[in-house]
């Protein structure tokens, strides 16, 4: 599948080959800064589209069915194919799941500043486990009450 195949498919703005140039706010309301039809896709003249990087290549696809899974295997290929042919990376940065700030680096689960935080609150957690156990391992036991008793 090329990207113009997967923009007929996938992509809200095509219109029998024209673009309709609407862009969407988060809270779903037309952007109108952003509106600039045009006469046809970007797509089909071989040019980098805006829409399709924003929209459809990080659009998840569903995956529960075998015609499913053949409509997604399509559209990653048609992602792929765009990616190389515009030079594009094909990943974008994974973002920290604690903080939702910061980028993460290659083979890491948060970032820096969360690591930390993360080390401090288990090194916290741990001392004060061991303090209660040397606490409690200096208290008297039930059955030694039992024993001291004349």
């Amino acid at each position: 599948m090329s990207p113009l195949q997967a923009a007929k498919e996938h992509c809200a703005n095509w219109d029998c080959g024209a673009c309709l140039g609407m862009y969407y706010k988060d809270d779903l309301r037309v952007d109108w800064s952003r509106h600039q039809p045009l006469p046809t896709c970007l797509l089909a003249e071989g040019k980098r589209c805006p829409y399709f990087e924003e929209i459809i290549i990080p659009m998840p696809m569903s995956r529960e069915t075998e015609a499913a899974i053949v409509r997604a295997d399509k559209k990653d290929k048609a992602v792929a194919s765009y990616l190389k042919l515009h030079e594009l990376s094909p990943s974008t940065p994974r973002i920290c799941p604690d903080c939702n700030k910061e980028p993460l680096l290659r083979r890491r689960r948060v970032c820096e500043s969360c690591r930390r935080r993360r080390r401090r609150q288990t090194k916290r957690s741990s001392k004060m486990g061991s303090r209660r156990r040397q606490l409690t391992s200096l208290l008297p036991t039930r059955k030694s009450r039992f024993l001291l008793k004349p």
